[in-house]
């Protein structure tokens, strides 16, 4: 395992992103969402992803150079294509959407299509949080015909990892409470990780391809499925997501080369109904109930949703990303395909 500083990681990827054509500017949006993410603990959606982002420019399903923007809207809704650009700048584009109609009516619904792969949905519930405004958001993932994963009971995928978000603006116990996870028992993502670094799977996340238990994360690419977490909860939450991130975000309506799927923000302002000092208030007392029960046996502390990226963003911050030699070596090959001498940076 190699320790990357983010500042090495952030010109690597730059360079490879500006080789495969994408503008200056887009390319520090997207780098600085990926490379947030590797701070924040979630190292699935982080750099191990470019070597496939790259691929997918090379065969068109990625534009590098695509901006975003509005097709239709509303004084409080608005459809976003990102016209099958990076998703990661389609989302953050969404999100700033969905902030400006929240401060101006309270309540925002914004769906984005033709946006790809949008990296850590958390990220754009963090910003609606620092902006002081509450976010739900959602994605169906998968194709047209269905993901990798099984519903509760089946042997076939039939839907993707479909992730819900949630973020709500804290007080003085901590200021961002974040809920982001897949509705899988693992994000497909992380499979990727637990492959790059030769370590199994916990059980129960995934199946092989004749519907048998198993840990080997290789599985999953010689037909296997991923499972749903907490059975038919897991599996009742994937196929919402599914309904709200490509139905109700039509994604379905925009075919095209890129990741078929949609994503959905409703954002809202969380003091509308009490003034903003009483919810504040309110919110502290919540969380410092849930913070102060004492530990069960095998537990050092009660840790709050949203405080576990926090602490890793100042632990990786000053001690560098931790990176599977493999996914360096996918980087550096990459390069090699584009002509960046990764180890240089």
């Amino acid at each position: 395992m190699l320790q990357v500083k983010a500042e090495r990681l952030h010109r690597v990827a730059t360079a490879l992103f500006e080789a495969a054509g994408t503008p200056s500017d887009i390319t520090k949006d997207v780098v600085d969402i990926l490379i947030a993410s590797n701070l924040a603990g979630h190292d699935s959606h982080g750099v191990q992803l470019i070597p496939s982002y790259m691929r997918f420019v090379k065969e068109g399903r990625v534009r590098p150079d695509a901006r975003p923007t509005v097709l239709e809207e509303t004084a409080s809704t608005a459809l976003v294509s990102g016209h099958w650009g990076w998703g990661q700048l389609t989302a953050a584009f969404g999100a700033d959407v969905a902030i400006r109609k929240a401060r101006e009516t309270r309540v925002s619904v914004v769906a984005m299509v033709e946006c790809n792969h949008i990296g850590r949905q958390g990220e754009y519930v963090e910003r609606a949080s620092a902006a002081g405004l509450a976010m739900i958001a959602t994605l169906g993932s998968g194709s047209p015909e269905g993901g990798n994963t099984a519903p509760f009971g089946g042997r076939r995928g039939a839907l993707g990892t479909n992730p819900w978000s949630m973020g709500i603006p804290g007080g003085r116990q901590q200021p961002n409470v974040l809920l982001d996870f897949a509705t899988t028992v693992v994000a497909g993502n992380k499979v990727a990780v637990a492959r790059a670094k030769g370590e199994m799977l916990p059980a129960g996340a995934i199946q092989d391809k004749d519907g048998n238990p198993t840990v080997d994360p290789a599985a999953l690419r010689e037909g296997g499925t991923m499972l749903p977490f907490g059975a038919h909860k897991g599996y009742a939450l994937a196929v919402c997501a599914e309904l709200f991130g490509n139905v109700v975000a039509p994604a379905y309506r925009f075919p095209g080369p890129g990741r078929f799927g949609g994503t959905l923000f409703i954002t809202l302002d969380p003091a509308m109904f009490a003034p903003p000092a009483e919810y504040r208030a309110e919110v502290d007392r919540v969380l410092g109930r849930v913070k102060s029960v004492p530990p069960a046996p095998g537990f050092q502390e009660v840790l709050l949703p949203g405080e576990p990226e926090a602490r890793a963003r100042k632990l990786r911050g000053e001690q560098g990303v931790p990176l599977p030699e493999a996914t360096w070596e996918a980087l550096k090959n990459s390069g090699g395909e584009l002509g960046v001498d990764v180890e240089a940076l």
